[in-house]
């Protein structure tokens, strides 16, 4: 970008005009750092699982969580919203700006996705989950197999803890690359 024009009124150098521009969204070249594309199974969201996702156990860092896809339905008619949350270790740290009300999904699997800001680095035991408030009638796509430094996660709101498995949620995640 270029800017024309001089500068006046005690411009530090000829790039001060008082803009402030962000590296954020231009500068990043997301990247899929997660991805499931095959099923063989599902899982019901219920009153004790409230939260799925996968969790990151390498060592190193994945670059900003910019997005979120994970393959959902619905069974019989419930109620209730769909969103999906960053964990930093388990400190729920950032919730997506796409939440669903779950009563439009249909009852066939559809992909659907979550948008995150850019400011939280994936980093090792972070959880990426789909959040579920409402009756217990979500499921989600999975494969009972696993992604190599990715676990299936998953909240046990009954012993209020969260608990892993060797199991791929069917979805994607993307991370910024800055």
């Amino acid at each position: 970008m270029k800017i024309h024009g001089t500068a006046k009124g005690g411009a530090l150098s000829k790039k001060d005009f008082g803009v402030a521009f962000s590296t954020a969204a231009a500068g990043c070249t997301t990247e899929t750092v997660y991805e499931q594309t095959t099923t063989n199974d599902d899982i019901n969201f219920d009153s004790d699982y409230t939260k799925i996702g996968v969790k990151y156990t390498a060592a190193s860092n994945l670059g900003k969580l910019a997005k979120a896809t994970f393959n959902l339905k619905k069974t019989g008619t419930p109620s209730g919203t769909v969103e999906c949350h960053y964990f930093s270790g388990t400190t729920d740290t950032e919730t997506s700006s796409d939440s669903y009300d779950i009563s439009e999904f249909t009852t066939s699997y559809a992909e659907k996705e979550f948008t995150f800001s850019e400011e939280n680095v994936i980093s090792q035991n972070d959880i990426i989950a789909v959040v579920y408030t409402g009756s217990t009638q979500l499921n989600m796509a999975q494969n009972t197999g696993s992604i190599s430094n990715w676990q299936y996660a998953f909240y046990d709101s009954s012993g209020d803890s969260w608990a892993a498995l060797s199991r791929s949620p069917k979805g994607s995640i993307e991370a910024c690359q800055t």
